[in-house]
Parts: structure tokens; C-alpha cells; sequence
């Protein structure tokens, strides 16, 4: 991607982000406890020593390694997403049963649409990052 399309791409993004988020502050639906906040007033050496160091070390392999459309690569990934199983465990259990799904395409030297991997990753990715938020529903704020 170049610079151009970089700083365009991140201006849309901001456009649309910030109005956003403001409506839904004025609506009253921004009004979830983040448990960071919490383990940051309690320990704050520990939660940056985590967020800087141990979670990209641990979320980069699980949901970024198996683009590359690699067996080694997406068994890292299956062994790895084990570390996810918590509060959300649904979320992790359908993630193994996509990185089985890439693995089985794999196997048989049918590789999958590459958007079609790199979004579904993404969604993944965000949607373990829900448990950050203490009181949140995803059924109730699925938008």
C-alpha cells in the first residue's frame, strides 16, 4: 500500500470513527467497564509489561501466522488459540473450527479466497478483544 493511500485510507477511517463514537456517547451506549482500566489503577507495571510485550507475542502467532496459507504455520495457530479459551470460549471454539476448515483446504492444495482470511481473521481478532469490556453482551450490542 502506499503512503498516499495509507493516509487516505486512515483519514477515512477517522471520519467515520469519531462522529461515531461521539453519537454513541450521546446516546448513552458507550457506557462499558473496560477490565484494563481496573488492572491498570491496581497494577500498572504489570499491565503494560502485558500489553506491550506478552500480548502481541501471543496474539500475532494466533491470528495473523496462517495467512500465509502454511500447514506449519496454521498448527501454530490451532496450538496457540488453547491460550484464548476464557470468558468467551464460543469465540475461540469457532476460530479452531476455521483454522480446521484452513488446514482440511490446505491439505487438499485448495487454498481459500486470501480476503476471504485475512477478514475473517480480523473479525476474530476483534471480537476476542470484546472480553476487554467487563459488562458486555455481545448478543445485546452486536452492532
Amino acid at each position: 500500500m502506499s503512503a498516499k493511500s495509507f493516509f487516505v485510507l486512515l483519514v477515512v477511517a477517522l471520519a467515520l470513527v469519531i462522529p461515531l463514537s461521539v453519537l454513541l456517547e450521546w446516546l448513552g451506549v458507550d457506557q462499558f467497564d473496560s477490565i484494563l482500566e481496573e488492572m491498570l489503577a491496581e497494577n500498572k507495571w504489570l499491565v503494560v509489561i502485558g500489553a506491550l510485550f506478552l500480548a502481541p507475542l501471543l496474539e500475532e502467532p494466533i491470528f495473523r501466522l496462517h495467512l500465509d496459507l502454511k500447514i506449519t504455520s496454521i498448527w501454530w495457530g490451532l496450538g496457540m488459540s488453547i491460550l484464548l479459551i476464557s470468558q468467551q470460549w464460543y469465540v475461540t471454539a469457532v476460530f479452531i473450527v476455521y483454522l480446521v476448515y484452513l488446514l482440511i483446504k490446505v491439505f487438499r492444495h485448495r487454498l481459500p479466497n486470501l480476503k476471504f482470511v485475512v477478514y475473517t481473521s480480523s473479525i476474530f481478532f476483534a471480537l476476542i478483544h470484546v472480553g476487554n469490556f467487563s459488562n458486555f453482551e455481545l448478543v445485546d450490542h452486536f452492532y
